[in-house]
């Protein structure tokens, strides 16, 4: 097996919960449908089940600290529900790579947004940060975010806003309220 591939199988061994039952139960079938040879099966079976559990774990916790950073908006909405949605959005998602800690606060912002069971408030302080974050990365040049909900401080109230943010050769603006 080559490097790679033993990247994404301990990737997903670590980061999936279900995969790591799955191997625990039966390492050859999972081991051997991952590519990895009987000699790789074997040393990965002789790691016990809780050290990998509590690798895992830390890496959870790494993970929701740093996107926590870059989503203080919609943390304090979600207040002590943000790591159970976090770690809900991580169990439906496979292991990825690249700028992990950006794109997996973008893709959760996707997440919470779509999500009919989180307060319409929240739902749009999660989308008003996802844009800005791509907006932030490079991805887009002009950003116009319309909302049913004035963000300051305290609760949110139910009020239209709107905020622009215009990139002009690396110089941001932003307008709006």
């Amino acid at each position: 097996m080559g490097l790679q591939e033993q990247q994404n199988f301990l990737a997903r061994l670590f980061t999936d919960q279900e995969y790591r039952s799955g191997f625990a139960a039966d390492p050859a079938r999972v081991g051997g449908e991952a590519g990895l040879s009987t000699d790789e099966i074997e040393q990965m079976s002789s790691v016990s089940g809780k050290e990998i559990d509590v690798f895992s774990e830390s890496l959870f916790w790494k993970r929701v600290n740093e996107v926590q950073k870059l989503l203080p908006l919609t943390v304090r909405f979600l207040q002590n529900d943000f790591q159970t949605q976090f770690r809900n959005f991580c169990s439906a998602l496979e292991a990825g790579g690249g700028d992990k800690h950006s794109t997996d606060a973008i893709e959760f912002t996707e997440y919470l947004a779509g999500n009919a069971g989180i307060p319409a408030a929240t739902r749009e302080a999660a989308r008003f940060e996802g844009k800005k974050l791509e907006f932030f990365r490079g991805r887009r040049r002009l950003l116009l975010v319309t909302a049913r909900y004035r963000t300051g401080e305290g609760l949110p109230r139910r009020e239209r806003a709107f905020g622009v943010w215009l990139n002009v050769r690396g110089r941001v603006r932003r307008f709006g309220g």
